[in-house]
């Protein structure tokens, strides 16, 4: 690991005039006209030919005590964007107003004491000439977004809030990051974190060209030479640099957060290739925050280290539009700037029941005194049982926490809810026109999603357009949709099914919409007021979409698979095939209608596509040829003989193309659809199985419920939903 380096130069080398030096003046728009005397001090590397070559490893360049993070946020991104927007500059007042609250506040009205926690109303006493830019909104019953004019503020009653403009701002910037890094981490809306390890390699090469010795490979735990006495012209910092102990400061004050940088010395030495490299990293980071500036008009703070954390730190400590650079050497001195719960994950519950174990005294530093007074494996038994937020911590104090960049969002659901007051939702009618807001919202978060994921415009999903996509991507889409419902007394039902995998976010809406229109149909007629109370009005509904699942966009459809002709061909087997599906639901609850609610509200939907009349399977192969629907798409394979069945057997010589339920060879090129051929009539056999035991288990439940001669009905009702009661001598952790 790095160590503080560079604090005995003064007296190794002599004077400050045995070092090279060359002053670096950087007057941008993207920093603070700072001024450095940067001295280049040699001396033996304390890193190796394998810590540089890590660096061109996508799965090590975080690892190496070389690293260069960046974490980049958006100064106030909600009312930047709303800036843009209005066409206005960074020195009007303005604010993105929520309702009646303030959710971001731009540089210029900060100057007038305006905070986030101000309504509009003080605002304007603060500002009179405020500007108040209300975020987009969707109407009751229109799947679109649109603004209000500035100042006017929509109806809480018939709008929902739309954060869609900001996703889109925010993907533009996101897309710049992609193009210019290869690794990149989105944090938030407004922030991200980069891995700059191959562009340093590369630029580092290019630059030094002793780093590109062959020679270097045939030792890698070699050490690097020392780095030149002279830079290159194109090295500068760019942004504030931390100064460390060995940058002979001449005390050790250290910058603090609101202090006045000007009486620190501006002289940085650098002895080492740790030093160089973050200085090519801050350059990199400049660039990429000034193209952004000027292609898009915003205005980015950064903060560059070794390792996520600090560059966390680093990003938020000097504001607005600038970079903050905390090399090896200055991370302890920076440090102690913060507390530990400043870190992430540090906070809360967790950092208090840490503060208490650990006895730590309110008026110390709290990161100084954990590693003035323990040492790891004193912590963890301070800890105790949990040893890994002991490492955690402890790797987090000494700026180590060299966490790998998680470049994909692990999404596990996604829900678009609205809370209503007084009667707003008063009729079934009122939930479909809040279906088509709710559905059109998540639509718009999953073309986010798929942005993120580095794959390409949504319109190739929605057209079908597989011609502009050179290599097979891997989207994700939901398995599953529920509708929550919340009555004026707060009681909660919901209604689950599930979702088939669509690729085309157009169509998918659909399907969404429809089916979310079944389940509140379904919600309104097994409401059981007895139980329940009146289902209108509401004071909530929601729409969530979960369980998602990888598709191949490049493999064949179920589409393509039956070789249906054209976009309404397509779109009338679906619809067909949805309705379908309904139907059988809408029988089974006529059938039912006057019994009292089940025990569990969730539909379903493989377990529901019986007809409760003559419980006849309903098979999608025989729904399909119907509409002459027949697969054309499977040429007879070629059957292999029994005597070369066995030879194979014993040899193990299957040929990839072998399918092993028909026994047969596969043409190449059909092996695509033959697979998807056996898993539709894998899943026609589970729904049909399952069909055969579903209905009569609940119509036995609906049995019990109705002959329950306590009355308990209601309390089963219920019980699925507390919690399970620990065991004498069980606890749960607080984080």
């Amino acid at each position: 690991m790095c160590e503080e380096s560079g604090s005995n130069h003064s007296q190794e080398s002599g004077t400050l005039n045995d070092f090279s030096s060359n002053d670096f003046s950087f007057n941008d728009s993207g920093s603070k006209g700072r001024q450095y005397q940067v001295l280049c001090a040699p001396q033996p590397s304390r890193f190796t030919w394998r810590d540089f070559r890590c660096l061109n490893n996508s799965m090590e360049s975080h690892s190496t005590p070389l690293a260069v993070i960046a974490h980049i946020d958006v100064n106030a991104f909600f009312a930047q964007a709303e800036m843009i927007r209005l066409g206005l500059s960074s020195k009007d007042p303005v604010v993105c107003v929520q309702w009646w609250s303030l959710i971001a506040v731009s540089y210029a009205a900060r100057a007038y004491g305006i905070n986030r926690m101000d309504t509009v109303a003080s605002a304007k006493k603060k500002c009179p000439n405020v500007i108040l830019a209300h975020t987009a909104v969707f109407k009751k019953g229109e799947p679109f977004w649109t603004y209000k004019e500035a100042g006017v503020l929509p109806s809480v009653l018939d709008h929902k809030v739309s954060l869609d403009p900001y996703r889109r701002e925010s993907r533009k910037i996101m897309r710049i990051f992609r193009s210019e890094c290869d690794k990149v981490q989105k944090a938030s809306v407004d922030e991200c974190f980069l891995d700059f390890g191959r562009l340093i390699f590369t630029k580092a090469i290019e630059l030094f060209p002793i780093l590109n010795d062959p020679k270097s490979m045939e030792n890698l735990d070699d050490f690097l030479p020392p780095i030149p006495q002279v830079l290159p012209e194109w090295c500068e910092f760019k942004g504030e640099v931390i100064p460390s102990n060995g940058d002979e400061i001449g005390n050790e004050n250290e910058i603090g957060i609101g202090e006045s940088k000007d009486v620190h010395n501006n002289q940085r030495i650098l002895t080492d290739w740790d030093d160089i490299f973050i200085m090519i990293g801050s350059k990199i980071a400049y660039q990429i925050r000034e193209r952004i500036r000027k292609e898009l008009g915003y205005t980015l703070s950064c903060g560059i280290s070794r390792v996520k954390t600090v560059s966390k730190l680093a990003s938020g400590f000097i504001k607005p539009n600038d970079q903050t650079i905390v090399r090896s050497s200055a991370i302890p001195i920076f440090l102690k700037n913060f507390e530990f719960t400043d870190f992430w994950s540090m906070g809360g519950k967790t950092g208090e029941i840490i503060r208490q174990k650990l006895m730590i005294p309110t008026d110390e530093n709290s990161i100084e005194y954990i590693l003035k007074n323990f040492s790891l494996k004193e912590l963890q038994l301070k800890l105790k049982p949990d040893t890994a937020l002991a490492t955690r911590l402890y790797s987090m104090a000494k700026g180590e926490a060299y966490d790998m960049l998680d470049l994909k969002t692990d999404v596990k659901s996604m829900c678009s809810t609205k809370n209503f007051r007084g009667k707003s939702l008063s009729s079934k009618e009122d939930l479909y026109e809040w279906m088509k807001v709710f559905t059109s919202d998540l639509m718009q978060r999953l073309t986010e999603l798929d942005e993120e994921e580095g794959i390409f415009n949504s319109e190739n999903l929605n057209n079908n357009n597989n011609n502009n996509i050179t290599k097979a991507c891997t989207i994700r889409r939901p398995k599953t949709m529920s509708v929550h419902y919340k009555s004026a007394k707060y009681r909660m039902v919901s209604k689950q099914c599930q979702l088939p995998l669509v690729a085309s976010i157009e169509r998918l809406n659909e399907i969404v919409y429809q089916t979310g229109c079944k389940l509140v149909n379904q919600l309104v007629e097994t409401w059981d007021n007895t139980t329940l109370g009146e289902m209108f009005p509401s004071v909530n509904a929601s729409l969530t979409i979960s369980s998602f699942e990888n598709i191949n966009f490049k493999s064949k459809s179920i589409d393509e698979f039956f070789h249906i002709k054209g976009d309404k061909a397509k779109s009338e087997r679906k619809d067909e095939a949805i309705n379908l599906m309904f139907n059988e639901i809408k029988n089974d609850n006529t059938s039912t209608n006057n019994k009292p609610i089940k025990k569990d509200n969730k539909v379903e939907m493989d377990k529901t596509l019986t007809t409760n009349n003559n419980n006849k399977h309903i098979d999608i192969f025989q729904s399909l040829a119907k509409k002459n629907l027949k697969d054309n798409t499977i040429q007879e394979p070629i059957s292999l003989t029994d005597e070369d069945d066995e030879n194979r057997k014993e040899n193990n010589e299957y040929p990839p193309n072998y399918c092993a339920e028909c026994q047969k060879i596969i043409s190449k090129d059909q092996t695509a659809e033959h697979d998807d051929f056996h898993y539709a009539l894998n899943l026609s056999k589970k729904w049909n199985e399952e069909s055969n035991t579903t209905p009569t288990n609940n119509r036995d439940n609906e049995q019990n419920l109705n002959n329950d001669p306590t009355g308990s009905s209601s309390k089963q009702l219920y019980r699925s939903r507390k919690k399970k009661k620990l065991d004498k001598g069980q606890s749960t952790l607080p984080f």
